[in-house]
Parts: C-alpha cells; structure tokens; sequence
C-alpha cells in the first residue's frame, strides 16, 4: 500500500529521482541560455548591420523570462544540494550515522524547513512566469491576471505558514499534522488554480484567434503550435501537483517524493518552453531572406477596423518583445490581438 512506503527507502528514492530531474533540468537551462544569447547577438546584427554579429549589450537580458530563468535555476539548484546534504546528514553525520530514520522524522531540522521555503519561492516564480504569459497574450490586459495574482498571493502566504509550522515541529510529529495540512493543502489549491485559470485562458484566447485564422492555412497551424507547447509544459506541473495532493491526502511517504520532484519538475516545465522557442528560432534563423522574427497579422485588415496581429517569431512560439524596431506600415496596422513579449 502507499502508506506503507518506508521513511528512508522514500528519502533515498527521493535523491536518486531528484538528482535525474536536476541533470535534465540543468541541460535544458544550459541549452536554453546558449540559444538566449546566440539569439540576441543575431538579431541584433541582423537589425542592426553595422553592429558586429558576435557583440551583445549585458541589458538585452534584463527581461522577466530570462531572469526568471536564472531565478528558477538558483532555487532548483539550492533545493537539489539541500537533498543531498541531507543524505549526508542522516546517513554519515548525525549521531555518527546511527539513526537515519530520526533524522528524517525531525521535520524542524533547518535543511527540511529551507527546502520547504525553497519550493514555496520555486512554485511563486513558476506560477509568476504562467501570468506574465497570461498577460502578454492578452495583449496586456490589466483585468485578466487578477484572479491569479490572488492565488500566488496566497500560496506565498500559506506557503510561509508551512515553513512556521514546520518550525514548531517536535521530534516525531509529521506533516501530516492537522496544523500542518490546512497549510499545505491551501498551497496545493492555490498553485492548481493558478495554473488551470492560466491555461484555460490562454487557450481560449489562442484559440479564438485561431478560428478567426482559420482561412489562413499555416498561420492557424502556427497557433495550435504555440496553444500546445504551452498546455504541455502546464499538464506536466499539474500531474505534479496532482500527485503530491493525492499522496498527501493517502498520507503516503509517497509524498516525501512528491515534494522534492516538485522543484526540478517546475523548472524542466519552464525550460522545455524556452528550449522548444530557441531551437526552433535556430532552425529559422539562417534561412535566406528571414529574420528572426516576424508579426503575422489574422482577421480583417486595418481598414476593416477588425486588425487581429500576433507577434511571433520564426517557430511561431515567441511574441515580440518590443524591443526590435518595426516600420511605420507595421505599428500602423498592428492594432487588436497584438503581443508584446516572451510567451
């Protein structure tokens, strides 16, 4: 039965999994950043030709996805050391090693309590990247992300009561702990619901442009291109959570699993975007007569006053950022569904 997974064989299980989440989670970073800044230096040369095509200002970086990136690295990063740290602890340093199974029973030990904070601020960045993509491809609208702004209001709230309680754990005591599960299932709910409202909302709005489209061939198969790639990476992050919540609420040592996946599963998710953006800009990007980024443009035209634009580049993933400069007859006509910013 799943209750009846063993404390330590869970704890062991959870260093070996983590560790191969962490290794792919660490080469799609890798793979990420090195097309992130091979992309900035081509499209800078490529819109401005003076400019050489290996030079780069540091400022092209300052944007929320790449920094978010390096966010989610540094705190995937801490919390997989945390991991191993703690086998080291339990198995070799505390009490000489003898007592394994107190060690990982004592849930106010300072590693566990800093991995519990490390996969709150894991999650908020996550769920953070998902209404920055809500927002961009409502080309802005301020009303949108309301409702999940709240939700990650509450899980960094309930996530702080989590690490509290944790705090005032006494050897012996587990999370499962009525003081322990209002919190912890609270964080569950928010970090669901922001991901089901996001993803339903992109959807319904990518998908309205895509049946408006739907006369234009590959413009329309270009959507369901970016409509799948993002309800991808959002299904991965909810069977996550998925699973935690169910083995939580089984009260399963499953969920000691469960809860360490959590963080590298949250940044393969966001990787496997940038990765699939990146190497498909790639693909595009040296092909004769093309730039790296293109705005196509779906509905009526201008003078229809029904103008439907989505900014993209070459792989039909990425929406322009603003910060390559476009002709008087684009800005002119790009009113309606346009998007500025990383999807």
């Amino acid at each position: 039965m799943l209750s009846q997974v063993p404390v330590i064989d869970a704890n062991l299980a959870t260093v070996c999994l983590e560790s191969a989440l962490y290794g792919i989670f660490l080469l799609l970073f890798i793979t990420s950043t090195a097309l992130t800044v091979h992309r900035h230096r081509y499209t800078r040369h490529m819109w401005h030709r003076q400019v050489p095509a290996g030079s780069i200002k540091p400022r092209s970086f300052l944007n929320p996805m790449f920094l978010a990136s390096i966010a989610l690295a540094l705190t995937v990063t801490a919390h997989w050391i945390l991991t191993a740290d703690r086998l080291f602890l339990a198995q070799v340093h505390f009490r000489d090693g003898s007592a394994p199974l107190a060690f990982y029973a004592d849930q106010a030990q300072p590693t566990a309590i800093t991995k519990i904070g490390l996969l709150v601020v894991t999650l908020a960045i996550a769920d953070g990247i998902f209404v920055y993509r809500l927002w961009i491809v409502w080309n802005h609208n301020k009303w949108v992300p309301i409702f999940p702004i709240c939700t990650i209001v509450g899980l960094l709230i309930c996530g702080t009561g989590v690490v509290v309680q944790f705090t005032k754990f006494v050897p012996g005591e587990t999370a499962f702990l009525a003081q322990a599960n209002r919190w912890i299932s609270s964080n569950s709910a928010f970090t669901l619901a922001t991901n089901v409202y996001c993803t339903g909302m992109i959807s319904w709005r990518i998908w309205s442009v895509n049946r408006q489209s739907s006369g234009l061939g590959n413009h329309t198969t270009s959507l369901g291109s970016v409509l799948a790639i993002l309800i991808e990476s959002a299904a991965i992050i909810m069977a996550q959570t998925t699973f935690f919540t169910i083995a939580y609420h089984l009260g399963s040592n499953l969920q000691i699993i469960a809860i360490s996946i959590w963080s590298p599963v949250c940044g393969i998710a966001f990787m496997l975007i940038n990765c699939r953006v990146g190497l498909g800009w790639a693909q595009t990007a040296y092909k004769p007569n093309t730039l790296p980024e293109t705005t196509m443009r779906f509905g009526h035209s201008s003078s229809g006053g029904h103008d439907h634009s989505f900014a993209m580049n070459a792989v039909k993933v990425e929406v322009n950022t603003g910060s390559e400069p476009y002709s008087d007859s684009q800005e002119e006509s790009s009113k309606g569904f346009r998007v500025h910013g990383d999807v």
